[in-house]
């Protein structure tokens, strides 16, 4: 996500282009808005690019200066700078040890179960709760840059401290209104 595209916005120019989490904040002034495909998306983009920006300290310290960056065009090249310059074992979505956003203890599953969409792809369902605790499996695999987005959405729209593994076997606590891997033909 620093370094390739996965960041969808709109170019004052009118354009719809996607860029490097990096990209999208050192080229703030030649971009419109984010233009992710679904709301929660967009909402996440945002939120990690103020994270990015709180993390490089790289932001205003009072509402009068807020306002003085943005009438100012205050760029935020300097917030794109610290992020490339971290590790890019931290950044990164596919990493066999430490995913990015994702649950470390799920590594030692991913020999046998593989990864795939899960679910990654619930808010383009419409009804996040009827899908709450499943596995969602499908053939083909979501683009690398989908997939981080929705993950940056499942973390904050979705239940936490639970994940399931097609099968019998999951990680964390039972949520009240998990049904049993036993039970669920969507999980066996």
């Amino acid at each position: 996500m620093r370094t390739e595209a996965c960041t969808p916005a709109l170019t004052t120019a009118g354009d719809l282009v996607e860029r490097s989490v990096a990209d999208a904040l050192e080229a703030t002034d030649e971009l419109r808005c984010i233009a992710a495909p679904t709301p929660g998306e967009t909402v996440e983009l945002l939120e990690l690019l103020l994270a990015v920006c709180y993390a490089a300290g790289c932001y205003p310290a009072s509402e009068d200066e807020w306002e003085d960056w943005v009438l100012d065009r205050q760029p935020l090249a300097d917030a794109a700078a610290w992020l490339r310059s971290q590790p890019s074992a931290d950044w990164d979505l596919f990493g066999a040890d430490a995913p990015f956003g994702q649950n470390a203890l799920l590594q030692p599953f991913l020999g046998q179960h593989g990864t795939g969409p899960a679910q990654l792809v619930i808010e383009h369902v419409g009804d996040y709760n009827q899908f709450f605790d499943h596995h969602l499996e499908h053939a083909s695999a979501l683009p690398a840059a989908a997939a981080f987005r929705a993950m940056l959405t499942q973390h904050v729209y979705g239940p936490g401290g639970r994940a399931r593994i097609s099968g019998k076997e999951t990680l964390g606590p039972p949520s009240p209104t998990s049904p049993s891997p036993d039970s669920d033909p969507a999980c066996v």
